[in-house]
């Protein structure tokens, strides 16, 4: 059994136990009443105007200094830790669900002390760490990692694991188990009224052969007529014809996009108007943001929640859509785990699953209710300082003595 303290520098107030000393110390005494027949047979003298100070009610200073000492314990946090309290931390659990699309798992944060939903973004890594650096903010508990959703086979390796402590449990939860993906619908690049758009095209996967059902079709995301564009181009009046001309040859030419469709990237060369666009975010929120910023060799920034990249030198008809297809890369093509025909076999999710291990010993520790007895401690040790003041009071008020009649001979 040991005793820890959330909030240490609490104990400053331990300082105000000197307020009740001082309070008794001056306090002026009621001196009860000397009836006496007359003064004028008493010799006048030189009084001395210095009168030593004692403490006259240690009970009641004792009980005013506990209830100081008892609210600076309460404000400081105690928390005993017990057997009894760490068999308890070790039946909690808090989990970080890392989620591959969607998959109903309300049962998994309802049976956790603590939860959060992390997406799973590629590299797989950078979610995993997320999750650890989530879970190592908890208070005392069992940690565990679940991934759900459709899990892909590209989308963890050995290499990406290892960055988990081994006292941190994983699980896995996969929407399907074992079954190959034959119907996939890669995202294009297209050509619309108003620019570049989302489009589709339906491709089926065979074991030994790869087949193009063709453009369009059910299953093809649809581009309808009013999609705004996901790629703009701004240039100066004179150089607009141009950029233009650029953005047409890159949207024709069936760029294998990424499965967001919310990504809007804009192109602007020297002398374009920029007046109408959203204050720059700084740095950049979105994730996807940040990895085509990294990967751009040109100057980007957010802006709402569209990529602008800057060029130095006007467009012309021989490099500007050059330029426009190495943007439309960085920006959109990340890796296609989406479009990965196998699953992870369950030989390998069953090797990489795990028991969480035992609290972390260094875990920050919060409010577990221990205040809140010495919180009544303090009202209780005011309860009775206010009864012994006023039994005090009742016992010590001075009687009126009642005159007697003297006689002179």
């Amino acid at each position: 059994m040991s005793l820890s303290v959330l909030a240490p520098i609490a104990f400053a107030g331990l300082a105000l136990l000197s307020v009740p000393l001082l309070i008794h110390l001056m306090a002026r005494r009621e001196l009860p009443p000397v009836m006496f027949p007359t003064l004028r047979f008493l010799r006048e003298s030189r009084l001395t105007a210095w009168r030593r100070r004692t403490i006259d009610d240690w009970p009641l200073l004792v009980m005013r200094m506990a209830a100081v000492a008892c609210a600076a314990t309460a404000l400081a946090g105690p928390l005993l830790v017990t057997d009894a309290r760490q068999r308890e931390w070790a039946s909690r659990v808090s989990r970080a669900l890392v989620m591959a699309g969607s998959l109903p798992v309300q049962d998994e944060t309802s049976r956790a002390f603590a939860s959060t939903a992390i997406e799973l973004s590629e590299p797989a890594r950078d979610a995993l760490e997320a999750a650890v650096l989530w879970l190592n903010r908890q208070p005392p508990s069992t940690r565990e990692i679940v991934f759900a959703g459709d899990l892909r086979a590209s989308l963890l390796s050995d290499a990406d694991l290892s960055v988990l402590p081994a006292d941190i449990g994983l699980r896995f939860l996969p929407s399907v188990e074992g079954t190959p993906i034959r119907d996939v619908v890669v995202p294009m690049l297209e050509h619309g009224d108003a620019g570049p758009v989302v489009g589709g095209l339906p491709v089926h996967l065979e074991d030994a052969r790869t087949v193009v059902s063709g453009r369009g079709g059910a299953s093809a995301p649809p581009s309808e007529p009013g999609d705004a564009p996901v790629l703009t181009v701004r240039a100066a009046a004179d150089d607009q014809a141009v950029a233009d001309r650029a953005l047409r040859a890159v949207s024709t030419q069936q760029m294998v996009l990424d499965q967001a469709r919310e990504r809007r990237v804009m192109v602007v060369w020297p002398g374009a108007v920029l007046t109408d666009l959203a204050p720059a975010v700084t740095p950049p929120t979105l994730a996807w943001i940040r990895a085509a910023i990294e990967r751009l060799g040109a100057p980007a920034r957010q802006h709402g929640e569209m990529l602008v990249v800057e060029l130095a030198s006007r467009p012309t008809d021989e490099r500007a859509a050059l330029e426009l297809r190495d943007i439309a890369r960085a920006a959109f093509m990340d890796s296609r785990s989406t479009l990965e025909p196998r699953r992870i076999p369950a030989a390998d999710l069953a090797r990489w699953s795990r028991q969480p291990g035992p609290p972390n010993r260094d875990a920050p520790l919060h409010d577990e209710g221990d205040r809140r007895g010495v919180w009544g401690a303090v009202v209780a040790l005011l309860a009775i300082e206010h009864a012994w003041r006023r039994r005090r009071a009742s016992s010590s008020s001075p009687v009126a003595a009642e005159p007697e009649d003297a006689a002179v001979a």
